[in-house]
């Protein structure tokens, strides 16, 4: 990173030190996970709390703070520990950005007659063994974002989900695609099937905060990236009897 000021770089090391943070484990709870006195000591590595997140992708916010060093002296007045978090609330310059985390993929073994808590209708005689894979994931450069909704009724939105990958791949392969997951309070299975698809974003809320507050964070913060949205909810069916043609790639040329 380049500190300026006036429009002219500035050599941030005479004066200060650099502190970088990330929401490592809790949305929204920033961690002090590295500090630079000076350009020879950058890049430095951050990482997200692999015991509390230790599978798949996530996204973070990164924080980056040039506190004096006199407010690293006075920090470390009151001990070692935490020093850090609280120097960063004495910085002059501070900056961030998201930035995109991952991990390896738990492979989910096949579970017969279980018993499920979240699922209503509690048919478990499919079987959901395997990762559904896609040829190219992540997607640096999507163009229309399948956004998926669900509250319970998992079983259906597994089913949905595999369809719609089946059908980009195999009557889509030339469309740009992510795949997004918002569900409102489906209990501990959910965390199943996150391991079970390919999603380039996920959001998991312990509370049901209704449809109209999921299809905004959908729109405007998981498919951000995205010019297209397909809004998918948990209950509903992409049938491929009917849709053995290039029906997104048709519809975004609209």
């Amino acid at each position: 990173f380049v500190v300026r000021h006036g429009g002219e770089e500035v050599d941030w090391s005479k004066c200060c030190i650099a502190l970088l943070s990330i929401d490592g484990s809790s949305p929204g709870v920033q961690r002090v996970v590295a500090v630079a006195r000076g350009r020879g000591e950058l890049p430095v590595p951050v990482d997200r709390d692999r015991e509390a997140v230790p599978f798949g992708p996530t996204w973070h916010l990164l924080r980056v703070a040039v506190v004096p060093k006199a407010a690293e002296a006075a920090a470390q007045v009151g001990g070692e520990e935490g020093w850090m978090d609280r120097a960063f609330e004495s910085a002059v310059a501070t900056d961030q950005r998201f930035v995109r985390l991952t991990g390896p993929r738990k492979v989910v073994r096949t579970v017969r007659g279980a018993t499920w808590d979240a699922d209503p209708l509690g048919d478990r005689s499919e079987e959901y063994s395997e990762v559904v894979s896609r040829k190219e994931f992540p997607q640096p450069y999507p163009k229309v974002c399948a956004a998926f909704m669900s509250n319970g009724r998992l079983r259906l939105l597994r089913k949905g989900m595999r369809a719609f990958v089946q059908h980009m791949e195999e009557q889509e392969p030339g469309v740009p695609y992510e795949m997004v997951w918002l569900d409102n309070d489906s209990g501990p299975e959910a965390l199943a099937v996150y391991t079970e698809f390919e999603l380039e974003r996920v959001a998991l809320f312990k509370t049901n905060y209704g449809a109209t507050h999921g299809f905004n964070s959908l729109f405007f913060d998981l498919c951000r990236r995205s010019e297209f949205a397909i809004t998918m909810e948990e209950d509903w069916e992409w049938r491929a009897d009917r849709t053995h043609f290039k029906m997104v790639e048709w519809s975004m040329e609209v």
